[in-house]
């Protein structure tokens, strides 16, 4: 129809279309719809944005139906999945009974280069919320490339009012690039007020 009417803001449209779908049958349906007509419009910049912008909105309406059915939609999505989980769209909201199950998801269904970024925020955006019950997770979840990710995200978000904290969790990584960077990091942003024991760290750690 947006053809059909002439509407002169097809962007516009295509947002009101995709804020519809009430359920994961609909979503699917609206996904159908909307590659088909994307693909009666010429290449460039405006059918690129349109796609991502209306692909990330369906997206998260799944992620907001639960972990189980969400997971499901957006593992349906197809080639969409890497640059679904690398946007900054689609984990921007924060749900705290299933951010473990999320972060593990992504860790599985994507290479440790293109999980990363999702890894990170969603570790970040749980901290920032909720710090215990991030850390309870982390304390119980398996070595892996996920839990270094998560390792990272963790400490340099709590650093600045947890610096101790943090640096016990640097010091679980195994030596090298990753444990270096997050010593560094936290050493960055130590609470200054706290100047003895920031130099006391640095000083530990051998960071110059």
């Amino acid at each position: 129809l947006i053809a059909q009417l002439g509407l002169k803001d097809a962007e516009q449209a295509i947002r009101n279309i995709v804020n519809a779908p009430k359920n994961s049958e609909e979503r699917t349906a609206t996904l159908t719809a909307l590659r088909a007509y994307l693909a009666t419009l010429p290449a460039g910049e405006m059918r690129d944005n349109a796609s991502k912008n209306a692909l990330r909105t369906l997206a998260q309406d799944a992620v907001g139906d639960g972990f189980e059915a969400g997971s499901k939609w957006i593992a349906s999505a197809g080639p969409d999945l890497e640059w679904l989980v690398e946007s900054s769209g689609l984990f921007s909201r924060f749900y705290r009974e299933e951010s473990g199950q999320w972060i593990e998801w992504i860790g599985v269904n994507l290479s440790v280069e293109k999980s990363k970024y999702g890894i990170s925020k969603m570790v970040r955006n749980w901290t920032e919320n909720d710090y215990e019950a991030a850390g309870k997770w982390l304390a119980a979840t398996p070595a892996g490339p996920t839990k270094t990710i998560a390792i990272r995200s963790y400490a340099e978000t709590v650093a600045s009012y947890e610096p101790e904290t943090a640096a016990q969790w640097a010091m679980t990584l195994p030596p090298g690039q990753d444990r270096e960077e997050t010593l560094q990091n936290i050493y960055q942003k130590w609470p200054a007020n706290d100047e003895a024991a920031k130099e006391a760290f640095k000083k530990l750690h051998g960071i110059k």
